[in-house]
């Protein structure tokens, strides 16, 4: 005799569709979990990075800037400027050694050729990873911190010698010259030295500048068109002319004395021999030279 067997009370058994899409929903339920985990990982890099973070997004928005406003200002268009990109970071002990040790380290644990000076304080040289010479210089230090200054001069491809220089303040031999400068490479060079001061949980500001011969008679005029900027102040002395904007176009800004803000700054000073103009752009200001600091 058959006897069907008892089916437990509340359990149906479900049909193909119903198990379709009871498995699609689980699919999406997944993806939802998902996007929120990577969301909130997102915002707590963000929120950890803190000031690092924002230097950061500030110096990949503006740059691209720089180099298409120096794409139509320089002569030979922006691969033709010299380059300069500087950090001014802050961190805890050790900071510059370390970093120093990651710039002239290659892929393979080598040390690369550098130059020392100022006692070990600077430590600079060529390395191929971030395309260009690279300086790495501690500015001060405390009993728990310490400020390095991190300069790079992309596409520049003249190498120190072995030798390590001491106290001797020579600076790292640049009779290679400047090779060619692909945009792609002056921002992936930007984003690693970046990537590794944020590694470190650095706090940083960074500012930039790009020089060359100037492709108009009025320089000035041509950036201020160009950048949709505002004049906050001028100087003008023999041959030499320069001025502070403001661009809201830029996201880096400083506070000048007045109260106003300022974020890109301009000069161009006449070359007798040629008629032209040597042009230094910078962002958001132009500081000295850009040379790491020489102690006595």
């Amino acid at each position: 005799m058959y006897i069907p067997v008892q089916q437990s009370k509340g359990r149906k058994r479900l049909t193909t569709k119903q198990q379709m899409r009871r498995s699609k929903a689980g699919i999406w339920l997944a993806c939802i979990v998902l996007l929120i985990g990577a969301a909130w990982g997102v915002w707590q890099a963000r929120s950890n990075s803190g000031h690092a973070s924002a230097a950061d997004q500030s110096l990949r928005h503006d740059l691209p800037l720089l180099w298409e406003w120096s794409q139509g200002q320089l002569e030979g268009g922006a691969a033709a400027g010299s380059w300069s990109i500087r950090w001014d970071a802050a961190g805890d002990l050790g900071l510059a050694d370390r970093l120093a040790e990651l710039f002239f380290t290659d892929e393979e644990g080598r040390q690369l050729d550098k130059l020392v000076q100022n006692e070990g304080r600077t430590v600079s040289g060529y390395s191929a990873a971030y395309g260009g010479e690279v300086w790495v210089s501690l500015t001060e230090a405390d009993e728990q911190s310490e400020k390095t200054l991190i300069l790079l001069t992309p596409g520049k491809s003249g190498a120190v010698s072995g030798r390590q220089a001491g106290d001797s303040g020579q600076e790292p031999n640049q009779t290679a010259g400047q090779s060619k400068l692909e945009k792609a490479d002056l921002l992936r060079a930007v984003a690693a030295v970046s990537a590794a001061l944020s590694r470190e949980k650095a706090e940083f500001t960074a500012s930039m500048k790009v020089q060359g011969e100037a492709a108009f008679s009025d320089p000035v005029k041509e950036l201020i068109k160009q950048a949709s900027a505002k004049r906050i102040d001028a100087y003008e002395d023999a041959g030499t002319v320069s001025a502070t904007l403001h661009s809201a176009r830029l996201a880096a800004s400083v506070r000048m004395d007045g109260g106003q803000s300022a974020n890109l700054q301009v000069a161009a000073r006449s070359l007798e021999d040629s008629g032209r103009s040597a042009l230094t752009i910078g962002i958001p200001l132009i500081t000295g030279e850009y040379s790491p600091p020489q102690t006595e």
